[in-house]
């Protein structure tokens, strides 16, 4: 397994030999990091399904790097989609 850590405290747990994620601490719309439920196959080379647990609902959508070219910073993000896409918002 491979832990692959990046700033603002998040981070993504693959496992080898093929690099299937298991796990990742991500930053959610609302600023806070939070741990994946589950998370999918990737569909492209730029985003990964994934899910997360928000008041009591399962958030689907995807995670995908947010980069800072200026500041030198990686962020790995979460985007929902779906039923609960504006679920952070409130």
């Amino acid at each position: 397994m491979s832990l692959q850590t990046f700033d603002s405290g998040t981070s993504i747990l693959t496992a080898m030999p093929w690099g299937n994620a298991l796990r990742a601490r991500v930053l959610c719309p609302d600023g806070v990091v939070r741990q994946t439920k589950r998370l999918g196959y990737p569909d492209t080379a730029f985003s990964q399904p994934a899910a997360i647990s928000y008041r009591g609902h399962t958030v689907s959508g995807f995670l995908t790097f947010q980069d800072d070219l200026h500041a030198c910073t990686r962020v790995l993000t979460f985007t929902a989609t779906g039923k609960y896409s504006d679920i952070f918002s409130d």
